[in-house]
């Protein structure tokens, strides 16, 4: 190992040196300070010598120029004592954009010389960035740095750097947020969320750089905290030290939410405060600070500065995210702010503004940060609530928007469907190859789309397309400067990358144009190269998606295909060393020969109707008789539980060991039982466990708890229900004894009221000849129990299996609405459509919160009439939430959706609005929408 002169952080005195040339510049510009501490800390003590510049990662200086030089010489490398590996990037810009980057260089590589062109610049800004391993405690070393021909004197000075800046690699994250709320995560529950990402870490090659707790670890709503609290004890009995050396196993660091104050009136607290975040920096390797305005605001700013300036002498990278703090002078120290202000829990704090297919359209349509800034944060992707289409969100937030933190999720991932998780990984990867050159960006012409954007290199772009129509969008890629790319005579490759990957074409040239289409309300990414070499696997021929490509695993990618098409395949890209290739475990070998070979797809079913298509609009009708029937069947079919709870009802429990522990942890933490906000507290025979209509605020009104309904499943032949509360406390506003009117029904048309006394266990006797399947109860008043317990259907004094029973409690009466209009028209559905197809009603148009309901009314060749409520909606119905609540007003444009199934096929299907007298503006619509209809094979190479 070389001697070398170590820099912990360079002088911010100016020195000017006269008449240099071609002499070494490490002693002579740059002043040792600091440099006894790192030693300490690496336990490296070295000697002095004139020809190495040695810093730490993310350590940014500027040269400038009085005069002229001709080039910019020298080697680098990466050494450290440490046994952790290292890796570094290189990098050296002018008032342009970067003239240098070494890529990736990691610890052991040999020195490698450079030589870079400056005869027309005049100042020099030399960074080093981490290159993607655990921590930073290693040396990036700048060998023999030389100006040759220098005429003129030079100036050299450190660069403020707090954490990162524009050209810093992103680094991927997860942070906690409402996993937990604002009482804190445990030690127990974190484990099990470090287990799933260990899994994703195993088995797909993920790396998540940033774990990140959010609210309650330490500091929380409105106080401060420290790390021998009794209260963080209680949370953590160990403290952090088992989980950092847990998540380092897969080179995976910690970020800690909190306020930017806690120093107290004195200096003993002061101390304190500084010595923990010291503490968190030096000792447990935490990589992110997140300072939020809900813990508090900033009074003691020169403390603050003080304590940030110390911690960074630890860790240069460590980055500080402010959400929503005036921290005035202390700006400096905060390495982002919060893009626009708003977080992207989906349909609590983010919502669709137009008709869309799924809940995302709102995500999709987000703008981009002004000048492409990426010292910002963005909120990531919000994993929790209504999952469709997050793939598409999180492509737009890792290419497109490509933040310093990227890509960046939270929430809890644990909520898609085991098939997602390749996908979720595949992302991860993919930005992690691409990450360094994707720090600078360009916004594309409008003839491109909505906010389109290419990344990467001049011999690499990665294009980022979004379409919010219902309808295709084509869109006309021009190989040239438009995009980015530097005139060349190499071939150029195509590929799409999502939402499917496939070659688009390989062998193109400067100048070509061809057309990329995008589905609707989807995104796309495209990767086009003049490289050959470093893009990993590729398919031609077909659709496919790399479910797995980790070095001494088998390679696993999944092809796709219509009904009865036969593909022509051949792959490139591969490991030499692989040497069995399989398709649904039939060998097919010769394809590592780089052959092709033919893939049919045929199945027995019949060739699918197209799957996104309009039906047609709906023309105002008189208002219909039966329009309590259709309300209450989007009533009795739509959810009133929490946003996470529909969603684990829609995906299912996993069937992956860390998964399911993870979903378990979630959903079995106390609170989210305690906070009684799902209706399966009905029906667990507990009575300590409850479901009750929450008294919170929503976003410009307080919620005003609806009718209390109860779907059995089916129609029953029953004696009696029985609703029960805990104590008389949850009975209210009712008292025992009191009479109320409860009603009845087996298909929504007739309703038969019951009288009954309200009391702890309230009986509602089903009158003789009477069947039941449908409960509105405490109709009279409007009003229900604060908390109820356990509902149940009994006959001949035996309660009946209660699997199929939902309830909900926040629909409203039709009555309350004043609806006076309705929309109309009749369809019926092909008979050859596309698994997984529903039907939107679209309703278009401003026409005010919940001013618009719509249902189906269906007719079978008997002249028999039933009614479908829709069960989802966007966005979502008014639901008893798990954290917040809507922060804006909803004023229109809701989709809502149903489910196609079996009983809808060959009947005529009226689509009915309902609206108050002020929709005069509506455009209500029918469209059916499905995914695209293929068949999957999955080839494995070994």
């Amino acid at each position: 190992m070389h001697k070398k002169l170590t820099v912990l952080a360079l002088s911010a005195t100016l020195l000017s040196l006269q008449n240099l040339q071609a002499q070494d510049l490490a002693v002579k510009s740059l002043l040792l300070t600091k440099g006894k501490k790192w030693d300490q800390l690496a336990n490296n003590k070295k000697q002095l010598q004139n020809n190495v510049i040695s810093v730490r990662p993310f350590t940014q200086f500027t040269l400038k120029i009085d005069g002229s030089a001709k080039k910019v010489t020298g080697s680098y490398d990466v050494t450290s004592k440490l046994k952790k590996a290292g890796s570094c990037i290189f990098t050296i810009r002018n008032k342009k954009g970067e003239i240098f980057n070494s890529g990736i260089v990691k610890k052991g590589t040999p020195a490698q010389n450079f030589s870079v062109d400056i005869s027309s610049d005049k100042e020099l800004i030399f960074t080093v960035y981490d290159g993607g391993e655990y921590g930073n405690h290693y040396d990036a070393n700048w060998i023999d740095l030389k100006l040759e021909g220098l005429s003129g004197k030079i100036t050299a000075e450190q660069n403020y750097f707090p954490g990162a800046d524009e050209y810093a690699p992103s680094r991927a994250q997860y942070f906690s947020w409402i996993n937990n709320t604002n009482e804190g995560p445990t030690a127990v529950q974190t484990k099990i969320n470090l287990d799933f990402f260990k899994f994703l870490h195993d088995q797909y090659g993920m790396i998540l750089d940033i774990y990140a707790f959010d609210a309650g670890a330490i500091d929380g709503c409105n106080f401060y905290g420290m790390l021998d609290s009794v209260r963080f004890r209680q949370q953590f009995p160990k403290g952090f030290g088992p989980l950092v050396k847990y998540a380092g196993k897969m080179n995976t660091r910690f970020g800690i939410w909190g306020g930017p104050d806690g120093f107290g009136t004195t200096k003993k607290e002061a101390n304190e405060r500084r010595k923990m975040l010291v503490k968190l920096a030096r000792d447990y390797n935490f990589e992110l600070f997140k300072f939020d305005l809900v813990c508090g605001k900033l009074d003691n700013i020169d403390e603050f500065i003080n304590a940030m300036q110390e911690v960074r002498e630890h860790d240069p990278s460590l980055i500080l995210l402010n959400h929503r703090l005036p921290l005035k002078h202390g700006t400096k120290e905060a390495t982002t702010f919060l893009y626009g202000g708003k977080e992207t829990y989906i349909d609590v704090h983010m919502e669709n503004a137009v008709t869309a297919p799924h809940h995302r359209a709102g995500a999709l349509m987000r703008d981009l940060p002004p000048n492409l800034t990426r010292l910002t944060e963005d909120h990531g992707t919000c994993i929790s609530s209504c999952p469709d289409a997050w793939d598409d969100d999180l492509i737009l937030q890792a290419f497109n928007r490509c933040l310093i933190l990227a890509p960046e999720i939270y929430g809890n991932p644990w909520l898609l469907k085991d098939s997602d998780f390749p996908k979720l990984a595949r992302i991860y990867n993919l930005h992690r190859r691409y990450r360094t050159i994707m720090t600078t960006g360009m916004v594309l012409p409008k003839s491109y789309g909505m906010y389109p954007v290419a990344r990467g290199s001049k011999a690499t772009r990665l294009i980022t397309l979004r379409n919010a129509s219902w309808d295709d969008k084509k869109i006309t890629v021009n190989l040239s400067d438009e995009i980015g790319l530097t005139k060349t005579n190499n071939n150029i490759v195509a590929r799409v990358l999502h939402p499917f990957e496939e070659t688009v074409k390989s062998d193109l040239k400067y100048g070509d144009k061809f057309e990329v289409t995008i589905k609707p309300f989807r995104s796309l990414l495209l990767l086009v190269s003049a490289e050959k070499d470093g893009h990993g696997f590729a398919l031609e021929g077909a659709k496919y998606n790399v479910v797995r490509e980790v070095e001494d695993k088998p390679l696993k990618v999944d092809i796709f295909g219509k009904n009865g098409e036969e593909k022509t395949i051949k792959i490139s890209g591969f490991n030499k060393k692989f040497t069995k290739a399989t398709i649904n475990k039939i060998d097919y070998s010769k394809l590592l020969k780089g052959e092709n070979i033919n893939v049919s797809f045929k199945s027995k079913a019949s060739k699918y109707h197209e799957p996104n298509f309009k039906v047609a609009e709906l023309k105002s009708i008189d208002y219909p008789a039966d329009s309590k029937s259709l309300f209450e069947a989007t009533c009795f079919a739509g959810s009133s539980n929490a946003l996470e709870a529909q969603a684990i009802e829609k995906i299912g429990w996993s069937k992956i060991k860390q998964v399911r522990k993870a979903q378990n942890a979630f959903f079995n933490q106390p609170l989210f039982a305690e906070r009684g906000i799902w209706d399966k507290n009905l029906f667990d025979g507990k009575m300590d466990t409850c479901f009750y209509a929450m008294y919170r605020k929503l976003h410009h009104k307080p919620i005003i708890p609806g009718i209390f309904r109860v779907d059995f499943g089916k129609v029953y032949d029953a004696d009696q229900i029985v609703v029960k509360v805990p104590d008389t406390f949850s009975l209210q506003p009712f008292m025992n004894q009191e009479g109320h009117i409860a009603e009845i029904s087996e298909d929504l048309k007739i309703w038969t009221p019951v009288r009954f006394l309200a009391d702890l266990d309230s009986v509602i006797k089903i009158p003789a000849g009477k069947k039941v399947r449908y409960l509105r109860m405490f109709t009279e008043k409007k009003q229900q129990p604060l908390r109820i317990a356990e509902v149940e259907l009994w006959k001949n004094e035996g309660m009946l299996p209660r699997d199929n029973f939902r309830a909900s409690n926040l629909f409203r009466d039709i009555t309350d609405l004043n609806f006076e209009k309705a929309w109309s028209c009749s369809f019926e559905l092909p008979k050859n459509l596309a698994p997984n197809s529903k039907i939107c009603v679209a309703i278009n148009g401003k026409y005010g919160d919940e001013n618009a309901y719509a249902a189906l009314k269906v007719t079978d060749k008997k002249g028999n009439i039933s009614y479908v409520g829709a069960n989802d909606r966007a966005p979502s119905f008014t639901y008893n939430a798990w954290e917040g609540n809507p922060q804006v007003p909803i004023k229109g444009n809701y989709t809502y959706y149903f489910p196609v199934t079996k009983n809808l096929i060959g009947k005529k299907i009226e689509a009915v609005v309902l609206g108050v007298k002020e929709c005069k503006s509506m455009r209500p619509e029918v469209r059916v929408v499905a995914p695209e209809p293929l068949i999957k094979k999955q080839l494995i190479i070994k």
